[in-house]
């Protein structure tokens, strides 16, 4: 089996989004093979911090947590779809995804990440039109992962803000989000995919780990 890791690593000082929602990532050693004979760590950073997953919660005041993720759907075959050609906010639109093999896991690679480090990492990303999700929902996705910071459009109208997270909540999507690694995957393969939250109670997201795999050399 051949498996690639499409998870973030996370390293002391590392910032993510907004400060006064985000904390700064913190790894630090407590205990000390030297002092206690083994070491212990101590770990801070967001819900949101790096490769995550949201749940509903995240902008549904009392809506399902992460720990009521429907595991399920984050295992299992999914698609692959070479996005790469949109540039920074140019919208998916219904034309763009008519035309695909929706299935209930889908990965859209769109090279974001090759803007780390750009002004436009945080505020440019190419999105998904509200007639686009909406097939993809229709056709009978449960799951989407993309290397942008969000599905949605940061600079859209304000009465329209997150309206594709939360089409994807309203009919119980998995959204993944900052996957990396993307210029790694083959998309002439088959693969599996396997994205798993911690199970943290009451909590509106989760770091996890994203990984494609397949039996395909």
């Amino acid at each position: 089996m051949n498996v690639l890791d499409l998870s973030a690593r996370y390293e002391s000082g590392q910032i993510a989004g907004n400060p006064q929602r985000h904390p700064q990532v913190e790894l630090s050693l407590m205990g000390k093979v030297e002092d206690c004979g083994f070491n212990t760590s101590r770990i801070v950073l967001g819900s949101h911090t790096g490769t995550h997953m949201d749940s509903p919660r995240h902008l549904i005041k009392d809506g399902p947590s992460i720990d009521q993720t429907n595991l399920d759907v984050c295992i299992g075959d999914t698609a692959v779809i070479d996005f790469r050609r949109f540039k920074p906010l140019e919208t998916v639109e219904l034309r763009d995804v008519k035309g695909l093999k929706v299935r209930e896991r889908m990965v859209f690679a769109f090279g974001w990440e090759t803007y780390y480090g750009n002004p436009n990492y945080h505020g440019k990303w190419p999105y998904f039109s509200l007639e686009a999700a909406e097939f993809l929902v229709q056709n009978g996705m449960k799951l989407i992962a993309v290397d942008t910071v969000s599905p949605d459009c940061k600079e859209s109208d304000s009465r329209k803000d997150d309206q594709i997270h939360k089409l994807f909540f309203e009919n119980q999507v998995v959204v993944v989000e900052l996957i990396k690694n993307v210029d790694r995957i083959d998309f002439t393969k088959e693969y599996s995919l396997a994205a798993l939250p911690l199970n943290l109670q009451g909590v509106d997201g989760s770091p996890c780990r994203v990984v494609l795999f397949t039996e395909q050399e």
